[in-house]
């Protein structure tokens, strides 16, 4: 598994609610003229609104992404769910299509460790899967449920197709344990951490901020990746601003309204129980931390040797 900068894909809504399928497309062909340097993409996962989208609907979105992509990025397909046989069934079709899979911790049920261990095992040991590369999703603040760094160096002991794991728990210390134990990828599941969490050995960021400052978050980890965190650092922080900004809402909600009015994206809709930015005060700082960004960026390119 590669590291560097992973970008998870919103998913564009017509006015009908519709999956707005020339957006998509829009989206991706942006990101393939304008930043090379991404690794791969990431679909079906939180930013995807995938709790919200149809099974036939997620069929076709893996289908369509990997016919866009023409295997210029690597395309890693969220599969996670609480069910773990569906989600096994579901990792049996996206296989095909996918670089890797993105298995997300079970929400709502709250399995114990075991439990865990057995959900991930059952899974990333199926005869269909067992040579996939996979992806272990840590969120708790989603799921409910914490995959403690011990749970995760037994699994991947057991299952050498898991080859990372996007850590969104926000904790430093499991970071550091997880590194201690386990040889394998770890990716920021949460963009203000990229720094942080590539300092004490992680390996890119699975990444929200990408979808309208990708520039930047590849430049912050290819910085990193050389051991220039100086200037590292100072693309970091001016763009920290706008990454709080992307979760002043609930994500999507805020990364959408932004594509949006650029018109990246044709609407900002999203499906409910989500609605669209209720508040026109983050509407207005969403908007300026984006253009403060920008304008800093042309700056640090001015001073960044």
């Amino acid at each position: 598994m590669k590291g560097g900068v992973y970008n998870v894909m919103v998913t564009p809504f017509d006015e009908d609610g519709n999956v707005d399928y020339g957006s998509y497309q829009s989206m991706i062909h942006n990101l393939l003229n304008n930043t090379p340097e991404i690794t791969g993409i990431v679909i079906l996962g939180t930013t995807s609104e995938s709790p919200t989208l149809r099974e036939e609907e997620k069929r076709e979105l893996v289908r369509r992404t990997a016919d866009m992509m023409n295997n210029r990025y690597k395309l890693v397909v969220g599969v996670g769910g609480n069910d773990t046989m569906a989600t096994l069934e579901f990792a049996q079709y996206c296989r095909q299509y996918a670089d890797y899979l993105m298995l997300t911790t079970p929400h709502y049920n709250k399995p114990t460790q075991e439990g865990m261990f057995k959900h991930f095992y059952t899974i990333c040991q199926d005869n269909a899967i067992v040579n996939t590369p996979i992806m272990l999703y840590n969120i708790p603040s989603r799921c409910g449920v914490n995959l403690l760094p011990e749970t995760i160096e037994k699994l991947v002991s057991a299952c050498p197709n898991i080859e990372g794991i996007k850590e969104a728990s926000g904790s430093m210390d499991q970071v550091i344990k997880i590194r201690e134990k386990c040889n394998i990828r770890i990716f920021a599941g949460d963009d203000a951490l990229i720094l942080p969490i590539m300092s004490l050995g992680g390996d890119g960021v699975v990444s929200v901020a990408s979808n309208v400052i990708p520039r930047q978050i590849c430049d912050i980890v290819t910085y990193i990746q050389a051991n220039q965190y100086e200037n590292a650092r100072k693309i970091y922080y001016s763009v920290v601003p706008l990454i709080r900004s992307l979760f002043c809402e609930t994500n999507p909600v805020p990364v959408k309204h932004l594509l949006h009015h650029f018109g990246t994206i044709a609407t900002d809709s999203v499906r409910l129980p989500l609605c669209q930015m209720e508040s026109s005060r983050n509407r207005e700082d969403l908007i300026y931390n984006y253009l403060l960004a920008m304008r800093e960026n042309m700056e640090n390119n001015n001073t960044i040797q």
